[in-house]
């Protein structure tokens, strides 16, 4: 019995010994085990991260972007609070950016929230989605006084928030509002939506934040349910936890003009005095189109009419010239300067007499006595006789 006694010590110092002996010892200085991705992957996600402080603050307090190429592309995603001011925003993103990249080996997928801003990244194309599949919770160390009054109360604030940040344009998917409580403090609420994501899909996001009040802050005076897509956060107190809006979003387009209402229907004595001036217009376009034609016509078939009177005229008297002239005689017309010189320049020994048509010569020719009817100064009518 003493000899066991004294050798089970014995024998349990040597077996730690020989354990302690085999078992390998890990010092401050060993170098921890590298990431999987960190090769390609990490080297895009921290030039990403690094875009996202300045321009995230250029836009509005909202940003997305991407690096490099799949499978190793970094999608990332930034934003500000929607009271937050251009700096605020540009510090809250910077401190979130440096404490992921002071990390060793980070995650390929992570959700960062802060006060004032919110980074989401990933391997993975989260981009223009509204899937939640975490969320996170920050309730309020104190209990309320009255959390009957509370839970009806907050359940409306929040339902009118989300339809504001969902559905009116000018929000920017961000509103805040208060409502009256029987004690002296006043409840304040505050719900945001990432940007990239529909309408619809805001206020189905919020609408699922509220549904997580019961297990983030049930009877408590504030709290904040947080997800990768909305935000919803109230608190119970003297004071509001939140600024005004420095979201600018575009004024709308000017609606257009109303149509004009229909005028009322025209009575009966109105209908007939409208078609009567409209007859009346009718007929003062029509006479003129109608007689200026026929005056016209008219007055050229009185010209036509004269002219052919004046014609009539002037050969009727060439008529009576040639019906004085013997059946036999021959009419013809002579050039004028060859009259001149046959009747000896019209010389007083070649004149025969007067007659009704002016002064009669005589002049020879080969085998043929002419006699001369000089009419005016431009045409000279002859008969000639044949010797």
């Amino acid at each position: 019995m003493k000899i066991f006694s004294i050798s089970l010590p014995i024998f349990f110092s040597l077996f730690l010994m020989l354990i302690l002996f085999y078992i390998p010892t890990i010092t401050a200085e060993s170098p921890p085990a590298r990431c999987d991705n960190a090769s390609t992957f990490h080297t895009n996600l921290e030039i990403l991260l690094s875009s996202l402080p300045w321009n995230t603050s250029l836009h509005n307090g909202f940003y997305t972007n991407t690096v490099g190429q799949d499978p190793d592309k970094a999608y990332g995603l930034a934003l500000c609070r929607g009271d937050a001011t251009p700096d605020m925003c540009y510090g809250c993103i910077e401190t979130a950016v440096g404490e992921i990249l002071s990390q060793q080996c980070p995650d390929i997928s992570s959700t960062k929230w802060d006060v004032h801003c919110m980074i989401r990244y990933s391997l993975i194309n989260f981009l223009g989605s509204s899937r939640t599949q975490t969320w996170d919770y920050v309730p309020n160390p104190n209990n309320a006084t009255n959390p009957a009054q509370l839970e009806k109360i907050l359940g409306n604030l929040m339902n009118n928030l989300s339809t504001r940040a969902a559905f009116e344009p000018r929000t920017g998917m961000f509103a805040t509002g208060e409502a009256n409580l029987s004690s002296p403090s006043t409840l304040y609420g505050l719900v945001q939506c990432i940007r990239d994501i529909t309408p619809g899909d805001c206020y189905s996001c919020l609408g699922d934040a509220i549904s997580q009040l019961p297990k983030c802050c049930v009877n408590k005076e504030g709290g904040r349910v947080r997800g990768p897509v909305c935000i919803i956060w109230f608190e119970i107190s003297s004071y509001s936890f939140y600024g005004a809006s420095t979201i600018e979003v575009p004024a709308p387009s000017p609606a257009p003009a109303p149509a004009p209402a229909p005028s009322a229907a025209p009575s009966t004595d109105e209908t007939t005095r409208g078609r009567d001036h409209n007859l009346s217009r009718i007929v003062i376009i029509l006479i003129p189109a109608i007689v200026i034609p026929i005056i016209f016509l008219v007055i050229v078939t009185l010209l036509r009419i004269m002219k052919k009177k004046t014609s009539l005229r002037k050969k009727k008297t060439s008529t009576s010239a040639m019906d004085q002239l013997d059946g036999s005689d021959v009419l013809l017309q002579i050039d004028f300067e060859m009259i001149r010189v046959a009747t000896n320049d019209f010389s007083d020994e070649n004149k025969l007499g007067e007659g009704g048509f002016g002064p009669v010569y005589k002049l020879k020719a080969d085998l043929t006595s002419m006699l001369l009817l000089l009419f005016g100064t431009t045409c000279l009518y002859l008969t000639i006789k044949q010797a």
